[in-house]
């Protein structure tokens, strides 16, 4: 079978308990309700992005990350919860270093970004998105080594990284603290 380019056809993924495709408008109101979430903010990895982000009604997402895609230099998915059917997170890639774009240029690392509501915050959800995103996204933009922010006050984040085969980034190869690295061999 021939892989397809996720920024020519974004893939739709599916575990137990989510659906995740690409963010669009229709999702706006069901973030909004994520980005104001006071814990999910407090949890939110911010590394390297200098703006403000205070969001004042749900028309401020309705275009949110698409620009990104389009540009072929990340993409952000809804998190849909299989029991509610509403959106209660985003996961996304981005290629490292910075400013470099996955195909076609050396990028073989790849950070995920994961925002999830609060409620959801619990080791089960966070290992099942985890391991989603160490094996299918990996795959498909075909990074040999993805990192992942989870700080010590979040253990429930920390625990399902190292269920997964994550390891601290003890060496300092990123810039940033509390990162988590995985080396995939499977792309």
């Amino acid at each position: 079978m021939k892989k397809i380019n996720p920024f020519d056809e974004c893939p739709v993924y599916e575990t137990q308990s989510f659906i995740f495709r690409l963010v669009n408008e229709k999702d706006a109101e069901d973030l909004f309700t994520v980005y104001t979430d006071p814990i999910t903010l407090k949890h939110e990895n911010r590394d390297g992005f200098s703006g403000e982000w205070k969001l004042k009604s749900s028309d401020e997402l309705k275009n949110a990350w698409q620009t990104e895609y389009k540009n072929r230099q990340f993409v952000r998915w809804s998190i849909i919860s299989k029991d509610t059917s509403s959106v209660i997170g985003t996961i996304e890639i981005a290629p490292l270093p910075w400013g470099k774009w996955f195909f076609g240029t050396e990028t073989p690392v790849g950070i995920l970004r994961l925002d999830l509501l609060s409620s959801f915050e619990k080791q089960v959800f966070f290992s099942e998105i985890i391991y989603m995103m160490a094996t299918e996204l990996a795959y498909d933009f075909e990074v040999t080594k993805i990192i992942m922010k989870a700080p010590s006050n979040q253990p429930e984040r920390v625990n399902a990284l190292i269920l997964n085969q994550f390891y601290p980034d003890t060496n300092k190869e990123f810039l940033y603290d509390d990162y988590y690295i995985r080396i995939n061999t499977t792309v």
